[in-house]
């Protein structure tokens, strides 16, 4: 509470002071200017950066109720500078999650969104921190502003502010629903960086999002692409969507890339792999074999490869067995005794005899 304090007051300080500064050069030259902190206007702005000090706001909707005269009225660079001072506060650790009332949070987009909206050949500084607001706007409240922001960014916003939007699209607390999630489908595809947007669709449109994310998947050759399908069709943590996602990683060569390769759940993978047969089977043991850490949860896949897969799909477990053993994310004795248990498969003998054991390090000379 302390550092509230501080931090709330320290920032109307500084604010007080922009603005004098600002008012200073727009005044007329006169012959014996007064002192600065003389004046009334300094007077009052020291007041008022007292009186907030004092008030030590408990939380973040007292926060926006302080600062928002000075972002609604005024110059635009006045107006800036006290935005400027409530995104400090506001991104901070004390308020970074806590929720808007409704009727700060309308108040605050009426305020913002028309500082977004008129934004022509400005410093990169403030385009930033009007990129800044439109996250929080976008991201915290569900105010009509907001709304009407979002959709304006998806439209014809320059990319890094329709990136910024989207991120922000379906969060808890601000802007999604129907609409934004059928004004993603129909404008965001190819414009909005692809993590972002897949994670836009599934946040904006829950399972309804799945047949659309499939769909992108299976459309595109785009690795980032890919990936971020296969991220977001994981997130729902349903075993029967990771046949098509495993499908796909393949069909593009990811499956392979042990750099590219997204993360992969084991859990989910393990459920996948318990009734997998043929071709499944076998992309599912490629995953092992490129991530050897997944194996520390392997061994039933293991098995059912050994016992259930063709040729190609045992030599590719007895190696993924193998890489496992020499990354020390499988038991060693464990793996002797499944290649022992399974002597059909392919290059097993060659395979043993190249796992770490003491009979199998070279003599010393």
């Amino acid at each position: 509470m302390k550092r509230a304090k501080v931090i709330v007051g320290s920032t109307f300080v500084v604010l007080a002071a922009a603005c004098i500064g600002q008012m200073m050069l727009d005044a007329p030259p006169q012959k014996s200017p007064p002192r600065p902190e003389q004046t009334p206007s300094a007077q009052e702005a020291q007041s008022q950066a007292a009186t907030q000090a004092e008030t030590q706001p408990v939380s973040a909707d007292e926060v926006v109720g302080t600062f928002l005269p000075s972002v609604k009225d005024g110059e635009e660079q006045s107006r800036l500078v006290a935005l400027g001072g409530l995104m400090d506060v506001l991104d901070g650790p004390e308020y970074g999650k806590s929720p808007l009332g409704k009727e700060n949070a309308d108040a605050l987009g009426e305020a913002i969104a028309p500082l977004v909206h008129e934004s022509t050949g400005e410093p990169k500084e403030t385009w930033q921190l009007k990129i800044r607001a439109s996250r929080l706007l976008i991201g915290r409240t569900k105010s009509p502003a907001a709304r009407e922001l979002a959709l304006k960014a998806l439209d014809e916003g320059p990319s890094d502010l329709r990136d910024a939007a989207a991120s922000e699209l379906g969060r808890p607390e601000g802007v999604g629903g129907k609409a934004v999630f059928l004004k993603l489908q129909a404008s965001g595809a190819g414009k909005i960086e692809p993590s972002i947007y897949v994670a836009a669709l599934r946040r904006t449109g829950g399972k309804k999002a799945i047949e659309p994310i499939l769909a992108l998947m299976r459309s595109t050759g785009d690795p980032a692409t890919v990936v971020s399908c296969v991220i977001a069709l994981e997130d729902y943590r349903d075993p029967a969507l990771m046949g098509p996602a495993l499908e796909r990683l393949e069909q593009t060569g990811l499956i392979e890339d042990s750099v590219k390769l997204p993360w992969i759940s084991s859990a989910l993978l393990n459920k996948h792999i318990e009734t997998a047969e043929g071709s499944a089977l076998t992309r599912g043991v490629k995953i092992l074999r490129a991530r050897p850490g997944l194996a520390k949860r392997g061994a039933a896949i293991f098995e059912r490869a050994f016992e259930k897969g063709d040729e190609e799909t045992r030599r590719i477990a007895a190696e993924a067995v193998k890489k496992a053993v020499m990354a020390k994310t499988f038991d060693e004795s464990a793996a002797e005794k499944l290649l022992a248990e399974h002597p059909a498969a392919p290059a097993a003998p060659v395979l043993k005899a190249q796992l770490p054991g003491p009979e199998n390090q070279p003599k010393q000379q």
